[in-house]
């Protein structure tokens, strides 16, 4: 007859083979651990500016153009101001294209947030 202790260590080994195959299937089936993430484009206006020319045609620039280059040589008042102007504006271009771009991620963040319980 066998006694009760050596019922017990098969009895054991058998549930702890169950839970390690239980939580190593429960990582490997997860449908979210191999769903892949389809992240939508940038919007255009984030990266381009596109206006209409002189002509009607369609011209494209980057949201963040280049700083203002000032020439090699000394400068008035007028020029000064024309290019302080110039380069404000670049960045106010560039800062309303990082504004977007914020929104646009934080959008997407409460979008793929998990769903309250």
């Amino acid at each position: 007859m066998m006694s009760l202790a050596s019922m017990k260590k098969p009895f054991r080994i058998l549930t702890l083979i169950l839970v390690a195959s239980s939580a190593a299937a429960c990582s490997a089936l997860t449908p979210s651990a191999k769903a892949p993430i389809n992240l939508p484009p940038l919007p255009s206006e984030v990266l381009w500016i596109c206006k209409a020319d002189w002509e009607g045609k369609q011209v494209c620039k980057p949201t963040c153009p280049e700083g203002v280059l000032v020439p090699d040589r000394d400068i008035d008042q007028a020029e000064t101001e024309t290019y302080w102007i110039q380069d404000r504006a670049g960045l106010r271009t560039c800062r309303n294209a990082l504004n977007t771009t914020f929104r646009f991620y934080e959008n997407l963040r409460t979008e793929l947030s998990a769903p309250e319980k």
